[in-house]
């Protein structure tokens, strides 16, 4: 992403120890990788952005192409999802994510973990909430189970136990939905797109100062971003 480092202050720094005083010629300069940008979640919330469902197999320089009619601003996409490790951040595609999910389990349609299903007494009144992740053991059914009240006279109770209560999540299914939650992308609007690279470069200079008063890296927050809109 050269775009992305062309925005980044630059530091001299030494490759190799030099016991001696240091010279120019004993200097690399390169990109800060330190200073940098984080959102607030805040923002996220304003008319700034919009989702996206990612296409299988899209890459974040085309969504930057489609967007906002060039690729370099494919850093924007990635920052402004919060994403650091492309590799694993990023969705993969079906073939891709295919290729992963035999290569990581010996057998990815083995049980991960079980769900509860949701339970209503009579009443209507839920006495177990769905989607909890909970220890059960096939061999044994009474290993989770419960006991309510099945309706409003106290002393009727009800006990169930084992897969009537519950639903199993394989690896693939697990790996599969986490995938897929990645697709979802916030996009900042092409509107916006000037004053956020403006902002991001403000928060990553140095002061003049030798002492460099910004912490490494600063949060931007929705009022960071309007006050620097021009409507």
């Amino acid at each position: 992403m050269p775009g992305f480092f062309s925005y980044l202050p630059k530091i001299e720094y030494t490759p190799t120890r030099t016991p001696f005083q240091f010279t120019n010629q004993d200097f690399v300069v390169a990109a800060n990788i330190f200073k940098g940008l984080s959102i607030d979640n805040s923002v996220y919330a304003t008319d700034l952005f919009t989702e996206l469902q990612l296409q299988d197999g899209v890459r974040p320089d085309q969504v930057s192409e489609a967007v906002y009619g060039t690729p370099e601003y494919d850093w924007v996409v990635l920052l402004t999802n919060k994403i650091v490790d492309v590799k694993n951040d990023w969705p993969l595609s079906d073939a891709e994510f295919e290729k992963f999910i035999y290569k990581e389990y010996e057998n990815p349609h083995a049980v991960k973990h079980y769900l509860t299903k949701e339970v209503k007494n009579d009443l209507g009144e839920i006495v177990l909430p769905g989607g909890l992740e909970v220890y059960y053991d096939p061999s044994d059914p009474d290993s989770f189970q419960i006991t309510y009240p099945k309706s409003y006279n106290p002393f009727v109770e009800e006990t169930e136990n084992g897969l009537v209560l519950l639903t199993s999540t394989t690896h693939y299914e697990w790996e599969q939905e986490r995938n897929n939650k990645r697709r979802f992308l916030q996009i900042l609007k092409p509107n916006y797109l000037e004053t956020f690279v403006k902002i991001f470069r403000v928060a990553t200079q140095y002061n003049k100062s030798i002492a460099d008063s910004k912490p490494v890296k600063q949060t931007l927050n929705k009022t960071d971003i309007f006050n620097n809109i021009t409507l």
